[in-house]
């Protein structure tokens, strides 16, 4: 039996196959797909497999139910990486001009990464990167006080060569060339 869902006003209605679509994404979805990846192997879009969770509860039960023991799968496996592991495997070698198969253990270190994390999502609070912003301190002057620095500043600038603040750096319509200040900033009241 197929139940036909409404899209949108005016779409296309989707065909929900409700022996078929809760066996495929428990399947699916116990190997990781996401519901873009169900959507695709369907033939459906993304909003579409979304209204069929809210229809049909055993559909999204099976999709989300399944997709749960698939993080577990991956979690167990990044523990592994973490704490390091060994695994039986075989090799094939030749002895004495024949091919055999050996039985080995194969050993695996931890790896620094995962460890890292690991701790960085299962205990924040110990090992998160703390990160210091500087807090600039913000003093509020008086406009004089203000003038007096930018005074400061243009002199050091300009015994530094960065601009010149001499009066006679004026082209011949008496406009400055350069950055000029005043002339009364050529001698600083202290």
């Amino acid at each position: 039996m197929t139940v036909v869902v409404p899209k949108h006003a005016g779409g296309r209605p989707t065909h929900y196959d409700p022996k078929r679509h809760p066996e495929l994404a428990k399947f699916m979805a116990s190997r990781g797909a996401t519901v873009a990846e169900f959507a695709d192997a369907v033939g459906v879009t993304d909003r579409t497999v979304r209204n069929w969770f809210a229809a049909y509860p055993e559909f999204a039960k099976a999709f989300k139910g399944n997709a749960a023991a698939f993080d577990e799968r991956v979690e167990r496996a990044l523990v592994e990486r973490a704490l390091g592991y060994e695994m039986d495997s075989e090799e094939i070698r030749a002895v004495n001009g024949e091919i055999v198969r050996v039985p080995v253990r194969k050993h695996f270190p931890p790896d620094v990464s995962a460890c890292i994390f690991w701790l960085k999502n299962r205990m924040p609070h110990k090992y998160r990167e703390v990160v210091e912003q500087p807090h600039a301190v913000v003093e509020l002057h008086s406009p004089e006080e203000i003038e007096r620095r930018i005074q400061e500043r243009l002199i050091e600038l300009h015994k530094s060569g960065y601009i010149d603040i001499t009066p006679e750096n004026e082209d011949k319509c008496g406009k400055r060339k350069s950055l000029v200040a005043d002339k009364k900033i050529t001698k600083i009241e202290r």
